[in-house]
């Protein structure tokens, strides 16, 4: 058998269900199982792979050996990137043909094809897991008491599995993105030569925080199309990996602005991978110190905000479906907010109607007349459905633990600057911003 050939006719016979044979498939040391370990396992399953005498060989159907004849003398089996063309049908849950890679195959049968069979499509490119979830929920069912499933419907037990697969990916990531490559460990040999450049040219204006920002720009654009040439270039994704971790690790250590109030920065130069410059210890040393009293102090008033709203709305709730009221604020939708108005309820002639993702999307670029809780009629402390709108209705009430996020929004931000703050420059809309 083919190396193509085995990997669907085993995943198809539930081998990705196994750890040992996702690890044989696509270890970069190749398969490390040998038959001394498959006949003194317990664990026995079809297509178990092995090693034996350098020949990569696997279980079949029969329980009798089969070699994989194009199987290489080293390396992995399988990469998570290498493309793969599939004909319709090929997957339990692959209506059409589609390019895609050996990666995207094993996590479809993982989390599409393990917990809803043919129920939940394939879908090549990046994995939002929150995607397949929002598309579930509308028509999830409970578990039937009678243990009588209907062919075609989406159970809680179907969910539960899917989440237990979704779990199972995070023990498997160093298989698909390692973290250590030459590039990932490195950056590019022309960092430390544009940085130079860019401070005597700009060596009059280092005071500038925007300055500073440009800089930093400039260097992460360079890290960035270095990390770009990766093969695994997964494990760094995060904005922050880039305008903090490896900025400072490889290029330039940046502006500290430590305890000023006045917007004042000290600007270090050295990366840390070129050492210390101890001139400017007492900058970085307030620099930590800064993020610690955040954390450790200022959080505090993230706290006392939570407490304030929990006792403000504590006796509010949702009890009525429409208070009535013709009243609404004008609001502008635009394509940054538009997503804020999902469930919320917008003027329609005479009537309030409430909108999910793409309905909205009609009002982008207009002004609409938005019902709000500031003109709410009901009564006492009360509120009704449409002011609130449809995401706060489901749980009436809950409007104190949704009104505490205030206060947990300060407290994610104090606490974030114990942990280290890019500094970029952002377009500021007047017309937007200011309320």
């Amino acid at each position: 058998m083919l190396l193509r050939q085995f990997f669907f006719v085993a995943c198809n016979a539930d081998a990705y269900k196994y750890r040992e044979w996702v690890i044989n498939a696509f270890n970069a040391a190749g398969v490390i199982s040998s038959i001394d370990d498959v006949m003194g396992s317990d664990v026995r399953y079809p297509y178990q792979l092995f090693k034996q005498n350098g020949k990569t060989m696997f279980v079949g159907d029969d329980s009798d050996l089969h070699e994989i004849e194009d199987a290489p003398e080293t390396g992995a089996l399988y990469s998570f990137r290498q493309p793969v063309s599939l004909e319709a049908r090929e997957m339990p849950n692959q209506p059409v043909p589609v390019e895609t890679t050996y990666g995207e195959c094993y996590v479809n049968y993982l989390i599409r094809v393990y917990p809803f069979g043919s129920m939940v499509e394939f879908i090549p490119g990046k994995v939002k897991t929150g995607t397949i979830v929002g598309k579930i929920l509308p028509t999830l069912l409970d578990n039937p008491k009678d243990g009588h499933y209907e062919p075609g419907k989406i159970y809680v037990k179907h969910l539960l599995l899917y989440i237990e697969a979704v779990m199972t990916l995070m023990g498997l990531v160093q298989l698909a993105v390692p973290s250590a490559t030459p590039r990932s460990i490195t950056t590019s040999p022309d960092m430390l030569a544009l940085r130079d450049r860019l401070l005597e040219e700009n060596k009059e204006r280092l005071h500038d925080p925007a300055v500073i920002a440009t800089i930093d720009k400039q260097l992460v654009d360079l890290d960035r199309q270095w990390i770009q040439a990766d093969p695994d270039k997964g494990f760094y994704y995060k904005d922050k990996s880039f305008n903090v971790a490896r900025k400072k690790m490889f290029s330039f250590h940046g502006a500290e602005s430590g305890f000023s109030t006045d917007g004042s920065i000290d600007v270090v130069v050295n990366s840390l991978s070129e050492g210390w410059d101890l001139s400017k210890l007492p900058a970085m040393a307030n620099s930590m110190r800064d993020g610690s009293f955040s954390r450790g102090a200022e959080t505090a008033l993230g706290g006392e905000a939570v407490k304030f709203f929990q006792r403000v709305l504590q006796n509010a709730s949702i009890t009525v479906d429409d208070c009535g009221t013709n009243l609404g604020m004008p609001t502008a939708i635009t394509q940054q907010n538009a997503e804020m108005y999902v469930g919320l309820y917008i003027q329609q002639g005479t009537d309030w109607t409430s909108f999910d993702s793409a309905g909205v999307k009609q009002f982008i670029g207009k002004t609409v007349l938005v019902r709000s809780p500031q003109f709410c009629r009901a009564p006492e402390t009360d509120f009704c459905k449409k002011c609130m709108g449809d995401k706060l209705s489901i749980s009436p009430n809950s409007l104190a633990s949704s009104a505490s996020e205030v206060g947990s929004v300060f407290m994610n931000t104090f606490m974030k600057r114990m942990h280290g703050n890019a500094l970029v420059l952002a377009k500021f809309d007047y017309k937007t911003s200011l309320t």
